[in-house]
């Protein structure tokens, strides 16, 4: 969902067209959010990935050692 918002960000928001340096600003700052919301999503993702594959790697050895 974000990384679709962020595509449409970048579709809507046409630097050339634009002489206004304000403007100009909120859009980069815009776009740096969007960034930044999408890259914490991915790094919440990869810890989600890890302690899941971490659960599952105890699981098998606790069953080798268990029975």
């Amino acid at each position: 969902m974000i990384l679709k918002n962020l595509i449409k960000t970048f579709q809507i928001l046409d630097f050339n067209k634009s002489d206004n340096c304000i403007e100009k600003s909120l859009k980069a700052g815009f776009i740096y959010f969007n960034y930044e919301i999408l890259d914490y999503q991915s790094q919440l993702f990869s810890s989600l990935f890890l302690i899941q594959s971490l659960k599952i790697f105890i699981s098998k050895k606790f069953k080798e050692n268990h029975g």
